[in-house]
C-alpha cells in the first residue's frame, strides 16, 4: 500500500494531542474531516489504533507501535521543513554560480569582498565557464552569459550594457614594429589568442568596416582559456590581445597598453545574470542581485538597474 502521510499525520496529531478535537484545531480541519480520515486509515489498515469511549480516545495496541514508530519520522520531516524554510527565506546557505571568468574579473571580483562580509553565512561557490550552464541539470542557482545566449524560459538579468571590443598592446611592442591602420594589417603582428573552455575553439578578432563586420585571421605564438594571463602577456610586450574593453581601461589610463583600431571595435551583448523563476524568491540569490545594483564597470559603462 503506498504511504498515507496525509491520514498519519492526523493519526499523529491525534495519538499526540488526546483527542479528534484538539487535532483538527491543530491541523485547521473540521472535526468530522479529522474522524472521517482516522476512520479511513484504520480499514486500508485493517486494524483498530484508538479504543474510544465518550469521554476519551486511547491508542491501541497496534496504534501505539505506530505511533511510536512514526512520531520520530514527523519529527524529522518539521526539522527538514523548518530547515528549508530558513534556508529558502534567509542570507544563509550556498549560492553556486557558473560564469565566464570574463564576468568575474569585471563584475564580481572588485565587489566580492565587500559582499562576503556583508553576507558572511552565504557560502558561494563559483564554477568558471564559457559554455552555457544548465542551471538547474547541473546543481546551480543562477548562471551568468552574455544575453544572446540565454535560453528564453529564463529570467536574464542584464548586469552590463554592449561591451565594446579592443585591440591592445604594450608600448614596449609596438617600438618594434608597425602600428596597424586596418584589421587586414594585423596579419603581420604577434596575436595572442584565446580559446574556449567548453568549445575548444579560438574566439573570433571581429571588426566593423564599411563594407560591412568582418572577422581577421590572426595568428601568434601563444594561446590561452584565461583573459588574465591573456592581459598579462599583452601588458609584458609579447603581442597585440584582443578584449572587451572595461578589462583594458585601467591598463590605457596608466599607459600600460595602447588600444588600436578604435574605429573598428564591435559591441559585444552585455552580460546577464540568469536563472529559473522558481529560483527568485531564494533570499541568498536576491540579496546577490541586490547587491550588484549599484555596480558600475571600469570604463564607465553604466551596469543596467537589476
Amino acid at each position: 500500500m503506498r504511504l498515507p502521510l496525509t491520514h498519519l499525520e492526523i493519526f499523529s496529531a491525534i495519538a499526540k494531542l488526546g483527542s479528534l478535537r484538539a487535532a483538527a484545531e491543530h491541523l485547521g480541519l473540521k472535526a468530522s474531516t479529522v474522524s472521517h480520515q482516522l476512520k479511513k486509515l484504520e480499514e486500508d489498515m485493517g486494524v483498530a489504533l484508538f479504543v474510544r469511549t465518550t469521554r476519551s480516545i486511547q491508542l491501541t495496541e497496534a496504534g501505539r507501535a505506530l505511533h511510536e514508530g512514526t512520531q520520530p519520522a514527523f519529527e524529522q520531516l518539521s526539522a527538514a521543513l523548518q530547515e528549508a524554510l530558513r534556508t529558502g527565506k534567509g542570507a544563509r546557505g550556498a549560492l553556486r554560480i557558473s560564469l565566464p571568468e570574463l564576468a568575474y574579473q569585471l563584475i564580481l571580483k572588485p565587489i566580492l569582498p565587500q559582499f562576503m562580509q556583508a553576507f558572511p553565512e552565504i557560502e558561494l561557490e563559483f564554477n568558471f565557464s564559457d559554455g552555457l550552464a544548465d542551471v538547474i541539470g547541473e546543481g546551480f542557482h543562477a548562471g551568468i552569459r552574455f544575453g544572446d545566449l540565454i535560453q528564453q524560459d529564463m529570467v536574464a538579468i542584464p548586469l552590463t550594457g554592449p561591451l565594446k571590443t579592443s585591440v591592445v598592446a604594450a608600448p614596449s611592442y609596438l617600438k618594434t614594429t608597425f602600428v596597424p591602420d586596418h584589421p587586414r594589417e594585423l596579419l603581420g603582428h604577434n596575436c595572442l589568442r584565446y580559446r574556449y573552455q567548453t568549445s575548444r575553439k579560438f574566439a573570433d578578432w571581429d571588426f566593423k568596416t564599411d563594407g560591412g563586420r568582418i572577422t581577421a585571421n590572426v595568428s601568434g605564438n601563444m594561446v590561452t582559456n584565461s583573459l588574465p594571463v591573456l592581459l598579462e602577456q599583452a601588458r609584458s610586450g609579447v603581442g597585440l590581445a584582443y578584449m572587451p574593453r572595461a578589462l583594458t581601461s585601467a591598463d590605457q589610463k596608466n599607459g600600460t597598453l595602447v588600444e588600436l583600431l578604435k574605429e573598428f571595435s564591435i559591441d559585444l551583448a552585455a552580460l546577464h545574470l540568469y536563472f529559473p523563476k522558481e529560483y527568485r524568491s531564494i533570499t541568498p540569490l536576491r540579496s546577490f542581485i541586490d547587491f550588484l545594483k549599484p555596480l558600475r564597470l571600469p570604463d564607465r559603462d553604466q551596469v543596467h538597474p537589476l
